[in-house]
């Protein structure tokens, strides 16, 4: 499929075409604890335990 930035010609079509070919993860629906995404924890709670010369 032809698509331009410039003049916009296509690029939703160009998303929608490529979202519908992803592989559907039925796990990610699910909520289940364990199951579906895995992601990194950004909760300030947590420190780093520093190795290294670097600090």
């Amino acid at each position: 499929m032809e698509t331009s930035a410039k003049t916009a010609m296509n690029v939703n079509d160009i998303f929608l075409a490529i979202a519908k070919k992803l592989p559907k993860n039925e796990q990610l629906a699910s909520g289940l604890p364990g199951h579906g995404r895995r992601g990194v924890d950004l909760s300030e709670n947590q420190q780093q335990t520093s190795s290294g010369c670097c600090k």
